[in-house]
């Protein structure tokens, strides 16, 4: 910061010196990535040697990087109507090279988890970053039960998924409980959602589509989910997978080799 700010005491204008910062990391990118001297475009020994080593203290990976940051500070300062001083998005820019964490090779990160998963001891991590935000889950079919009911639940849920998607999105929550004669009993948890299946424009139409999915006059009756069941809900199942997958120690040891934060915890698809 000290070396900028005497240079603007000078008169150097901010864009002038981005834009030298701009070829300066093409230099150092191109021998990091070739060790091609000839490309520089017939430069001076001395400074070649000086970029030379420079070039060695960083992937070519990072410097490209480093070019990329540079030249969004060169767009920003670019800006005909920008109202933010070229000296701030420069100096911030400056800042952010000095602090950018080198990158790890895939490889590297790859031998680690391998290391974890087959037992081993892998290589110190960086800063762990621990996950943020609530974890969220998509809503699974619920697990098919057995008899008349689960074979005609399971062809409910699908029919109404594709007819009423709406009434889906409630109905999934449920649990089949009993199938007396005319009568499919289901529970859901959440009153807000019994609510809406319990309107009678709701009952209606899942009585229409129950009706054709068994092939004879049926109705439905929604009602609370006893305790006993609770658990076996699609929604307590997938918190249950979600809070499960968070635990699994491969999980959590590829959450910091790769300084990442857990957003989703999905059902794998074949």
């Amino acid at each position: 910061m000290r070396a900028l700010r005497s240079l603007y005491a000078h008169g150097y204008d901010a864009r002038r010196f981005c834009r030298d910062l701009l070829e300066h990391f093409r230099h150092l990118a191109i021998l990091a990535a070739t060790n091609d001297r000839a490309l520089l475009g017939g430069l001076p020994d001395a400074e070649v040697e000086s970029l030379s080593a420079q070039a060695a203290k960083r992937s070519a990976d990072d410097l490209q990087r480093a070019f990329r940051v540079l030249l969004d500070a060169d767009e920003a300062i670019a800006v005909p109507a920008r109202t933010i001083d070229p000296q701030l998005v420069l100096e911030m820019a400056v800042l952010r090279l000095a602090t950018l964490a080198p990158l790890v090779p895939l490889d590297e990160l790859t031998r680690r988890l391998e290391a974890i998963a087959g037992g081993g001891v892998a290589v110190a991590p960086g800063p762990r970053t621990a996950p943020a935000g609530p974890v969220k889950t998509t809503a699974p079919t619920p697990t098919p039960v057995t008899g008349d009911v689960g074979v005609i639940w399971t062809a409910l849920l699908e029919r109404v998924r594709d007819e009423r998607l709406s009434l889906y999105l409630s109905l999934a929550a449920g649990r089949p409980l009993a199938l007396d004669g005319g009568i499919l009993r289901v529970g859901i948890e959440a009153e807000a959602l019994r609510r809406d299946l319990n309107r009678k424009e709701s009952l209606d139409t899942l009585k229409t589509i129950a009706s054709g999915v068994a092939g004879r006059a049926l109705q439905l009756e929604i009602g609370p989910l006893p305790a006993g069941h609770v658990q076996d809900t699609p929604a307590a199942q997938a918190k249950r997978r979600a809070e499960e997958t968070l635990a699994d120690p491969l999980v959590q040891a590829a959450v910091e080799i790769f300084g990442a934060e857990v957003r989703s915890v999905r059902d794998r698809r074949s």
